[in-house]
């Protein structure tokens, strides 16, 4: 267990936020990122899962997914760039 407030130079790996029934939401960000940070203040507890892009167990996931600024938040197939909450999330 760590601090997800404190960046780790071999970077987070890949997190769930919590057991809530959002599993179809999936952030992509950075553990440096003060944005990446706020985001996962906003979906604690939802169920979505964390993929930290700067952990090099992870960069051919966000490659893959041509993930070109952080946060970018997947819901599906369908994705936001920046910070969302999750009712804005749940529009999309």
């Amino acid at each position: 267990n760590f601090n997800l407030t404190m960046p780790r130079p071999e970077g987070w790996g890949t997190f769930k936020l919590g057991d809530g029934p959002h599993t179809n939401i999936t952030v992509f960000g950075a553990n440096w990122c003060p944005h990446c940070h706020n985001e996962i203040g906003h979906l604690k507890g939802t169920g979505a899962t964390f993929v930290d892009c700067a952990d090099s167990t992870n960069q051919k996931l966000c490659a893959s997914k041509e993930i070109e600024g952080y946060p970018t938040i997947y819901v599906g197939d369908k994705h936001v760039a920046g910070e969302a909450d999750l009712d804005t999330l749940l529009k999309l």
